[in-house]
């Protein structure tokens, strides 16, 4: 189980020193998830329940605008899907839409299992508050690019 365990969880830099108790109660709740090239894997708006880890293969994240400069590609080791698990409210809406560029092996971690898991290691849940701000800060600077080129545009 260990060796599994760190051959999925230990490419991914956010679990990197990870204690092994907590390494072990993540990936013992991961639930695999594959998908095919231009499938649709989060859709921008709905309600967000998991994060997903990727495994192999690629994914394209795109802004809310949906436009092909709002996008960034992430592949094995990322994860994606984070920012809705660190909230209580059932609610939260994905701010992005994800693709899959490529065939994907992905990881499902269910929000209540991170927050638990969390719950347990104030230090892991410290990296995945400092990640999701990251993330929402990238995205609004992303969205602020797309809305500046549609009025360049004049679109």
């Amino acid at each position: 189980c260990k060796h599994l365990a760190t051959g999925v969880l230990g490419p991914v830099d956010l679990f990197s020193g990870a204690p092994p108790e907590y390494i072990t109660m993540v990936f013992l709740s991961l639930t695999p998830f594959r998908c095919t090239a231009g499938e649709t894997v989060i859709e921008a708006g709905q309600p967000g329940t998991c994060m997903y880890i990727i495994y192999k293969g690629k994914v394209k994240i795109v802004s809310a605008s949906r436009a092909s400069t709002g996008s960034v590609t992430l592949g094995p080791g990322s994860v994606f899907g984070e920012v809705s698990c660190l909230t209580d409210d059932l609610a939260y809406k994905r701010t992005t839409t994800v693709v899959a560029l490529e065939y994907c092996e992905l990881y499902v971690l269910e929000r209540d299992v991170l927050q638990l898991a969390n719950s347990l290691c104030p230090e892991m849940q410290r990296r995945f508050e400092v990640l999701a701000t990251s993330r929402v800060t990238d995205l609004d600077i992303l969205n602020k690019q797309v809305l500046q080129q549609k009025e360049k545009s004049g679109k």
